[in-house]
């Protein structure tokens, strides 16, 4: 059986986020850069929002509902993430964040056609599902480059 192009582009985005969780885990804390002020605990908060942001707009989709719609913008929504994860350490979080991914591989499994609008912005941007998981693998690397001291 032949796979198809979303059944590889899924594959690649579990993947790219299990290699990125391994490298929290392993050589996060020790890594020399920073994203602006974060470092590896605030960079991985803020990704483990947009996972569960994702997975929550995958499931409703899924369900015949709407798309989840964020509340404000990006800096506030990142701001926040990090701040109702400012007390975990960085091997808490990276098991907060192998927790969401499952969930988001199966809201991916749910939702089937990844073509489906699964997030709105708060100024009215609309994202579907596959650039959803083609932004976030994205930008979980674009971050450890920069944590790492490559920059983006």
């Amino acid at each position: 059986m032949a796979t198809s192009a979303q059944d590889t582009l899924v594959q690649e985005f579990d993947r790219r986020i299990q290699e990125a969780l391994t490298w929290y885990a392993t050589a996060g804390g020790k890594a020399p850069g920073k994203v602006g002020v974060w470092g590896a605990k605030e960079t991985l908060a803020h990704c483990i929002f947009w996972h569960l942001t994702t997975a929550e707009g995958m499931e409703a989709v899924a369900r015949g509902g709407s798309p989840r719609r964020t509340t404000a913008p990006t800096d506030e929504l990142n701001a926040q993430a990090v701040a109702q994860r400012a007390g975990k350490s960085l091997a808490q979080l990276v098991e907060e964040a192998r927790q969401v991914h499952q969930r988001l591989m199966q809201a991916v499994r749910s939702l089937g056609d990844l073509d489906q609008v699964v997030l709105v912005r708060v100024d009215g941007t609309t994202q579907t599902g596959r650039q959803r998981l083609e932004r976030i693998a994205n930008h979980w690397w674009e971050h450890i480059a920069q944590l790492q001291g490559k920059g983006a």
